[in-house]
């Protein structure tokens, strides 16, 4: 902590970052996030603290065990004015920056640039490898800040989403020559062989750190044991389908259904650049169809803010977007990544 004097007859002000003390700092970490992010978070424990960076749900159940968190507050004569908290993913050295929040009064004094240089530092001693975070894509104030500390923006999707009762009578006319038959490629099932491919086609038309909080698992695809569990254990179904060339028997597009317990339904749509006008309005299609023998959900879907084609479909079906972040990332020095 440190004291800056104000004015010869005021009493010098105390203040200065510190790490966080769960124990003591959350019912103030709470009050400052409601009024920077205009959000009720004290309504349930199990409530996102993220509500400006990403969907990254705040496990208070493991710190009843730890007290401590990674992150550090800035207080200003013992109020906490702000909160930087940063949180380990399931991949070792990966860590995600789950919130950055200063009281609007306090702004553009240099708090949140100390606040993030030091969780910069505490990774870099804890021997983290890289840091991410989200922030929306048009708050470029933000934006600049990230940069000047040293991130790198990833790339930039969009959130959709869209009630189920629109897909009753819906009208989306999609040219065949025949089921599922098409112009030059096929639409057909996901088999147990194609989960390299599948994954390849995934990672290549969307970003893998695009995911949140991990990145893509190779094996997402893959009949594995690990996946079987792991869909057991969330009450998760996936149906996957694959545009296929009919030429060459390669796949140019993948389309997918994933429906897990209490949540809504997540669809996918990846494809080739070269095939993307093409392929993508009979690949939607198919979903949409399929997805009439699901549950009543909500429906939801993310694309990346630049692929014009398929938000042109998106608004068309009467989806609505929900938020557009950039995912940006910080490489610690030593480090090299792909």
């Amino acid at each position: 902590m440190t004291a800056i004097p104000v004015s010869a007859q005021q009493t010098p002000i105390s203040e200065g970052a510190r790490p966080i003390d769960l124990r003591r700092d959350m019912p103030q970490i709470i009050d400052l996030l409601e009024v920077v992010f205009n959000q009720q978070l004290r309504n349930s424990s199990q409530r996102q603290i993220n509500p400006s960076l990403g969907q990254i749900p705040f496990p208070f159940n493991l710190f009843q065990r730890d007290r401590t968190i990674p992150g550090f507050v800035w207080e200003r004569d013992k109020r906490i004015v702000g909160n930087v908290s940063l949180l380990t993913t399931e991949t070792k050295g990966r860590y995600l920056i789950a919130n950055v929040a200063v009281y609007p009064e306090l702004r553009r004094r240099g708090i949140a640039r100390r606040l993030m240089q030091e969780t910069l530092q505490w990774t870099a001693d804890n021997h983290g490898r890289e840091v991410y975070l989200q922030v929306e894509a048009n708050n470029h104030g933000a934006r600049y800040l990230y940069e000047t500390l040293g991130f790198q923006a990833i790339d930039s999707a969009t959130s959709w989403s869209m009630p189920f009762s629109r897909l009753a009578g819906l009208h989306f006319p999609v040219q065949s020559l025949g089921p599922d038959r098409f112009a030059g490629f096929y639409l057909r099932p996901l088999r147990g062989e194609d989960w390299r491919v599948a994954y390849q086609l995934d990672t290549l038309a969307f970003h893998p750190d695009l995911n949140w909080p991990d990145p893509l698992p190779a094996d997402i695809y893959r009949n594995s044991l690990r996946q079987w569990w792991s869909r057991l254990l969330n009450s998760r179904q996936q149906e996957v389908w694959l545009a296929i060339d009919e030429a060459t028997e390669q796949p140019l597009g993948l389309g997918a259904i994933t429906t897990e317990w209490g949540r809504p339904h997540a669809l996918k749509v990846r494809l080739l650049p070269d095939w993307h006008g093409r392929v993508a309005r009979p690949l939607f299609g198919k979903l949409l169809r399929r997805l009439q023998y699901y549950r009543r959900r909500p429906i939801q879907i993310e694309q990346r803010m630049d692929d014009i084609v398929m938000n042109e479909l998106l608004v068309e079906v009467g989806f609505r977007t929900r938020r557009s972040l950039t995912t940006m990332r910080y490489e610690l020095a030593g480090e090299t990544h792909p």
